[in-house]
């Protein structure tokens, strides 16, 4: 903060400015609603925001929804409000569902039936594909999903890979699958013999007896390849008669029956049936959402396996079915993940802790408005999204920026909500870092730097000479 200025007329200039007045409140279905999409998220706190910043204005009719502190007056303080009822409330998520088929051009390691990413960036999804596509593949989905996609967006992917658990034998030279389908014997008294090749003057290694029905997958005309009561071998087909077409094989398919963000975690649930095998044994599951709508610690995707059985059949070509399952896999979301607009600043200004510092002292400093709280009840997310966005802010603003950009460099950081006493007399609010190097924990304050650029604000210690007296009140981060 400016330490010029006194708190009184902070708190003055933040509760009496921009007023609406509060018109029905069956105006807005539901609370914080802004862009009348008929649901809360990060797109109506923009709208909030930009109302608030004097870049749009915001109709009468919304007053009610926008006045989230039902104090009649519109300003910071709904927006924090609003923040803190975005982040806490469980609800289901709009997103698109795209499902893509292949024959080939993957892993082995694609059997894998707990991978599973929540995918912000390109370079992500080509870390995670490279698991288990080849790059021609990997390619058209880099391409598909470029820069300008992340920027909105976010991807949850999953590669399902399933196919019958149906044995078939290797195709015989010569055989087509023309004659494929379900036979029984003709003119067969006594028994038709099964046998390990296509002649008479191979080993017999089965008997098919008057009525049996077999399976027939390959032929050429005068011999079948067949299985019968479990045994692959080769019969005659002057004694077999075709009593219908091969029967329909199953195989699980799975795809994606919701998406939820439930206490700060977003679940993806996954649903399974035992269906008619299409052909295709790997399945890639891609569900969009907006950036609007993820602001998650973790993600889960959960598979609920409902079996559904196929017609009764005399065939022998059947699908063991496993009993119906509940399995969840959990990806916690790496700091870069979570703070994505962090991770793109250290790929602009350098990906060490001082080039991080130097990057959230050099913003434009903005505050004393209603538009910017500064207060422990406004989320470190928050501050960070609006410096990164705008590219200006209040010490709460810079070290919020700090911190995410410290916290994906791999360093435990936490931003400090406090104050400090002001030269006129009595104390400001005030926000700071608090970064473990070794085993000890440093002061980082891009404000004091910011205001004061002949000093240092870049690992010091509490009570250090030349710095400001610190009183820390509570831990945002």
């Amino acid at each position: 903060m400016k330490f010029t200025k006194l708190v009184s007329m902070l708190l003055c200039s933040a509760m009496s400015i921009n007023f609406i007045g509060v018109v029905n409140a069956d105006a807005a279905a539901i609370r914080g609603d802004l862009n009348h999409d008929d649901q809360l998220n990060l797109s109506d706190l923009d709208v909030l925001q930009d109302y608030l910043l004097h870049v749009s204005s915001l109709p009468a009719s919304d007053g009610a929804a926008a006045d989230m502190t039902d104090d009649k007056i519109v300003n910071a303080y709904d927006a924090a409000a609003m923040r803190s009822m975005i982040i806490g409330l469980n609800r289901n998520l709009k997103y698109t569902l795209i499902s893509d088929k292949y024959t080939s051009g993957f892993k082995d390691t694609v059997k894998d039936n707990s991978a599973f990413a929540a995918i912000s960036s390109t370079a992500e999804l080509q870390q995670f594909l490279g698991k288990f596509l080849d790059d021609s593949l990997i390619s058209n989905y880099t391409k598909k999903y470029d820069t300008a996609f992340f920027n909105k967006s976010v991807l949850l992917m999953k590669p399902v890979y399933a196919v019958p658990t149906v044995k078939k034998p290797e195709k015989y030279t010569g055989f087509s699958e023309s004659f494929a389908g379900i036979y029984k014997t003709n003119g067969v008294y006594t028994y038709l013999n099964l046998r390990s090749e296509p002649n008479t003057n191979c080993s017999i290694v089965g008997e098919i007896y008057p009525g049996d029905k077999i399976t027939v997958y390959y032929g050429n005309g005068a011999w079948a390849q067949v299985e019968h009561k479990g045994k692959f071998g080769f019969a005659s087909m002057q004694y077999l008669q075709k009593v219908s077409d091969p029967e329909p094989v199953y195989a699980p398919d799975t795809s994606i029956k919701g998406v939820s963000y439930n206490n700060k975690k977003i679940e993806v649930e996954l649903s399974s049936t035992n269906g008619e095998y299409s052909g295709f044994p790997l399945k890639v599951l891609q569900a969009i959402i907006s950036k609007d709508d993820y602001y998650a610690e973790s993600v889960s995707c959960g598979t609920t396996a409902t079996t559904t059985q196929p017609a009764a059949t005399t065939t022998t070509v059947t699908t063991t079915a496993k009993p119906a399952t509940t399995t969840v896999t959990t990806t916690t979301m790496s700091a870069a993940q979570r703070y994505p607009l962090a991770a793109k600043e250290l790929e602009k200004v350098g990906k060490d802790l001082r080039s991080a510092f130097n990057a959230a002292v050099g913003i434009t400093y903005y505050g004393h408005t209603n538009d910017m709280p500064q207060d422990d009840k406004t989320s470190m997310e928050w501050y960070a999204d609006y410096g990164f966005k705008n590219r200006k802010g209040n010490c709460y603003v810079m070290a919020a920026m700090f911190c995410e950009m410290a916290r994906v460099l791999g360093y435990e950081a936490h931003q400090i909500s406090g104050r400090v006493p002001l030269r006129a007399g009595g104390y400001g609010a005030h926000s700071w870092v608090e970064v473990k190097i070794g085993d000890t924990f440093y002061v980082f304050d891009p404000d004091f730097q910011n205001e004061n650029p002949d000093k240092n604000g870049y690992q010091i210690y509490y009570g250090q000479s030349g710095t400001w007296k610190y009183e820390k009140l509570s831990v945002m981060s």
